[in-house]
């Protein structure tokens, strides 16, 4: 890694417990919750900052706010308690207009123990044990913090559950309005940061804080070995770890071979859609140290070429020498980081990035403009298109975009939407592009065409997949195409974002019959996805001839939809069967869509999911131009089309 520059974001600051935040708004701006210095937003990537004070009108004066967040509806959330008293209270405020104006609810966490009122928890330490949010697919959010009973350090108890700082998760799925529904998180460990797996968002990783004296029955020789820790010490375990959770936060445990030693805490964990996680934290000393993983967590960067599988034993990476307290990271684009960090007193970013030894993916990505369109085209639409392509073909795609240029095409604003319609490839790509973006190229009237005029950009993503006889022989053998399938969308989806060609949550999906099934499948693994719309689509393949008794196949059972079904609030999704289909199934697609529906009103985002029943019988044939019209009102009711777009017809690859 290599820093490039550091930023004052403000000074002078306080030289107390400031344990940072920062998060990205959907609209791109970026927030930094400094504590007792209120909010900070960035415009311009994390250049300057702007104070944003933090007033509570409804709660009581001098507040902290030891929590931070911002759900996917740009709502900011933060979990605060009085700077000076005793952690026996816990507000949640929100606000809907970027920290004008806040709402703020009380929560009765006592109750929240397993003995509930009668025995209930007396202190959440919000202030001081770094509080950080997670939003569910479903809208659902929760978030921890240290719950402790009036004997929490007494470890001599018979009852193994009540000593310890215990970070507990709560949760709401009513919006904030409530909250309960408690789990624990660690017996022993607080000051806990969440990272969500691009990929699967029940698989978490969470950098926390280890901290416990003796327990009955150890030996302190063995401990003090185990924890690197100076001998006699109180707290033997003082330092950071990784905890991992597979079922969505319902339950973690300890990564082994993780803990990083005595005096390694105040961690904060970042994980990219580029499969980057960076994990902070201070030493014995007081620096600040980045730890990396290029693939996920599977392997961390030391001084060999294949890396550790053990974070522990990884190379701790020196930002800083003299901070103090958390220090989250920020992804700016691909391999290039933002980290806050107090610093004397002071909140400061560091600007730095990653030096791949090998050349980064997206870096490796070759763009060139071609020329595909007729001249009458060209006056009438004025596309450029450009072919891309990256070493071994792991991104190769067709961008298209109304805009006459010579290069590569230009960064866009935050709310720049790019559409990526999936095709069949039909052969190995060369320079050649596909048949339908030709036409498009040379219609002026094609539905995708008003897209590009009213700003947004299209994508034409070719899927090799073989004649479905193969498809489901190659299941059949345990080859999960689908997954294979929506790891190149999602590596193409990260090249687009970091290239600046899509802004952040703002790449819609398309596609139709076997690919609209694919474009849903996607959108329920890749979190960047913002909407997805099937024509047409295979909603449940043992329906399909050539999948007839394969219900219980893995493959198939792990991307049934039905099952992947909360993974999709509140995004929009649009749903257009055929009537009498009788190939893909007009029934399971209406089954899916009640399901579907059932999830989207419990996370109180009805509307956003839409069966639209075309009009046209069977796997064959376009839409009406009537049908077109109901897409394109639903396109503009979703913000995923300008209100200047005709209506237009939606035609599909067969």
């Amino acid at each position: 890694m290599k820093i490039d520059k550091k930023v004052a974001i403000c000074s002078p600051g306080v030289d107390e417990h400031t344990m940072l935040h920062i998060v990205r708004h959907p609209d791109g701006s970026i927030y930094v919750n400094a504590h007792k210095l209120g909010l900070f937003r960035s415009d311009d990537q994390g250049e300057t900052w702007k104070q944003i004070p933090l007033k509570l009108p409804d709660a009581p004066p001098d507040q902290d706010p030891g929590g931070f967040g911002i759900t996917r509806d740009g709502h900011l959330w933060v979990v605060h308690q009085t700077l000076s008293g005793g952690e026996e209270e816990m507000f949640i405020s929100h606000s809907a207009d970027g920290g004008k104006s806040w709402k703020t609810r009380q929560v009765d966490f006592g109750r929240f123990s397993p003995g509930g009122a009668g025995d209930p928890y007396v202190t959440a330490g919000i202030n001081r044990c770094y509080v950080n949010f997670i939003e569910r697919p479903d809208g659902t959010l929760m978030f921890s913090c240290s719950m402790r009973y009036p004997c929490w350090n007494d470890y001599t108890q018979k009852d193994p559950s009540r000593p310890g700082f215990g970070d507990r998760m709560i949760r709401s799925t009513d919006g904030g309005e409530t909250w309960g529904d408690p789990t624990i998180v660690h017996q022993h460990a607080t000051e806990t940061h969440y990272a969500v797996d691009p990929a699967d968002p029940d698989h978490i990783l969470a950098a926390s804080r280890k901290q416990r004296p003796l327990l009955p029955g150890e030996d302190r020789a063995t401990v003090e070995k185990l924890a690197g820790c100076p001998p006699g010490s109180g707290w033997p375990y003082k330092g950071g770890l990784l905890l991992e959770s597979t079922d969505g936060g319902r339950s973690f445990g300890e990564v082994p071979d993780s803990y990083l030693g005595y005096y390694s805490h105040r961690g904060a964990i970042l994980w990219t859609r580029n499969n980057v996680v960076v994990v902070t934290h201070q030493n014995m000393h007081g620096g600040l140290l980045a730890r990396i993983s290029l693939d996920g967590g599977k392997t961390w960067v030391d001084d060999t070429k294949d890396g550790t599988p053990s974070i522990s034993k990884s190379k701790g990476f020196v930002m800083m020498s003299d901070h103090s307290f958390t220090a989250p990271t920020l992804e700016l684009s691909a391999n290039c980081f933002l980290t806050v960090c107090c610093s004397q007193g002071n909140v400061e970013g560091l600007f730095w990035h990653v030096e791949r030894g090998g050349g980064d993916e997206n870096e490796a990505v070759e763009v060139s403009r071609i020329d595909i369109m007729s001249e009458t085209a060209k006056q009438e639409i004025g596309w450029t298109h450009y072919v891309v392509n990256s070493p071994g073909a792991e991104i190769r795609c067709y961008l298209g975009e109304a805009v006459d240029t010579s290069g590569e095409p230009a960064r866009r604003g935050s709310s720049s939407i790019l559409w990526i319609v999936l095709e069949s490839s039909g052969c190995q790509l060369a320079d050649a592009p596909p048949d339908d973006m030709r036409t498009w190229g040379n219609s002026p009237r094609h539905p995708l065409g008003d897209m590009l005029r009213g700003g947004s950009r299209l994508l034409v993503l070719p899927i090799d997949w073989p004649r479905l006889d193969e498809v489901a022989a190659r299941i059949r053998a345990g080859e999960d195409i689908f997954g294979l399938s929506i790891d190149r969308i999602r590596r193409v989806a990260s090249c687009a974002i970091a290239r600046g060609w899509a802004g952040v949550d703002r790449i819609v999906l398309a596609g139709c019959s076997r690919f609209g099934f694919l474009a849903l499948d996607a959108m329920a693994h890749i979190p960047d996805i913002a909407a997805a719309i099937a024509l047409k689509p295979a909603t449940y393949w043992p329906y399909v001839r050539e999948f007839e008794g394969m219900d219980d196949d893995p493959i198939i059972k792990k991307h049934d939809l039905r099952n992947l079904a909360e993974r999709f609030p509140p995004r929009p999704v649009l749903l257009l069967p055929a009537y009498a289909d009788t190939r893909a199934g007009t029934e399971p697609c209406r089954e899916f869509a009640e399901c579907l529906e059932e999830r989207y009103r419990r996370a109180g985002a009805a509307g956003k999911c839409k069966l639209q029943l075309l009009s046209i019988p069977g796997h064959g044939g376009d839409p009406t131009t009537q049908d077109n019209r109901k897409v394109v009102d639903w396109l503009e009711e979703q913000d995923l089309l300008p209100r200047s777009a005709s209506a237009v017809r939606i035609s599909h690859n067969a």
